[in-house]
C-alpha cells in the first residue's frame, strides 16, 4: 500500500512538473522585431556617431576643394603708401610739401600658379576618394544591418521551433506516463 501511495505521489509530482513546464513554455515570449532594412538604415543614419563622422569627413574634403579653388583666383590689390617729412631739425613741425604719397595696383594672375593647381587637383582626387570611402562605409553598414535583421528573424523562428519541440517532448512524457499507469493486459 505504501509503494502504491509513493507511486501515485510520484505520478502526481511528474504531472505537476509537466504542467509547470507547459505553463513556463506558454509564458516565454519574444518581443517581435518587425523592422525592415530601410527603416533600420534610416535610424542608423540619424543616430550613429560613426556615420556622422564619416559625413563630416566627406564635407571637410569638399571644403578643401573650395579652399584650393580660392587660392587659384586672381588677385587685384590696391596699395597706398606715403610719408610726411618735417621742416628743419624740429621733429614735430610737419609740412605737406615735404610728404610723398604713392598709389599702386598689384595684379596676381592665376596663370603662374602651378603649385596651387596641383593642390586643387589633389583636393579633387582626395574628395573623390573620400566620397568612395563614404559610399563603401554606407554599403557595409547597410549589409551589416540586413544581416543583423536576418539573424534576429532566424533566431525568432528557431525559438518558436524549439518551443514546439519542447511542447512535443512534454506531450511524449505525458503519454508515456499514461501508458505506464494503464493496467497491463
Amino acid at each position: 500500500e505504501i509503494t502504491e501511495l509513493v507511486s501515485n505521489l510520484s505520478a502526481q509530482l511528474l504531472r505537476l512538473a509537466l504542467l509547470q513546464a507547459r505553463a513556463r513554455l506558454d509564458t516565454a515570449t519574444l518581443v517581435p522585431v518587425d523592422l525592415g532594412p530601410e527603416r533600420a538604415l534610416q535610424i542608423a543614419r540619424e543616430h550613429r556617431l560613426d556615420w556622422m563622422n564619416a559625413r563630416a569627413a566627406l564635407v571637410d574634403s569638399w571644403r578643401e576643394i573650395e579652399i584650393a579653388a580660392n587660392r587659384l583666383r586672381s588677385g587685384l590689390d590696391l596699395t597706398f603708401s606715403g610719408d610726411l617729412g618735417t621742416v628743419g631739425d624740429n621733429p614735430v613741425k610737419f609740412r605737406g610739401a615735404n610728404g610723398r604719397l604713392r598709389v599702386g595696383l598689384a595684379f596676381d594672375a592665376p596663370l603662374t600658379r602651378l603649385i596651387e593647381r596641383n593642390d586643387y587637383r589633389a583636393a579633387l582626387i582626395a574628395y573623390q576618394r573620400a566620397r568612395r570611402d563614404y559610399m563603401a562605409f554606407e554599403d557595409r553598414l547597410h549589409q551589416g544591418l540586413r544581416d543583423l535583421i536576418r539573424s534576429i528573424q532566424l533566431a525568432q523562428l528557431n525559438f518558436e521551433v524549439r518551443r514546439a519541440a519542447v511542447f512535443v517532448a512534454i506531450t511524449r512524457v505525458d503519454v508515456a506516463q499514461l501508458n505506464l499507469e494503464r493496467a497491463p493486459k
